[in-house]
């Protein structure tokens, strides 16, 4: 969770000499979860609102849509991840 949070509390606004670093912060929170996401529980509903809020998210940062990357962000950090986990 916690690259979530740093994705939330910088986003797309990386200072342009820097966008390599945002690029490469979205590639590390997609390999981490396809490292996770073969070892989650067998609660697959939750796994499917996880991924596709995370999906969410990164698509919306990647487009520019600061807002809409949080808003997913934030209802991910809220969700109860004991049940996939």
């Amino acid at each position: 969770m916690s690259e979530i949070s740093l994705s939330l509390s910088l986003g797309p606004e990386y200072p342009s000499w820097s966008r390599w670093e945002f690029k490469a912060h979205m590639a590390e929170i997609r390999l981490v979860w396809s490292l996770l996401r073969p070892q989650l529980s067998s609660e697959m509903g939750e796994v499917a609102i996880f991924e596709t809020k995370l999906e969410e998210m990164l698509s919306a940062f990647e487009a520019g849509d600061q807002d809409g990357g949080r808003r997913a962000g934030w209802s991910l950090i809220r969700m109860d991840l004991t049940k996939i986990f």
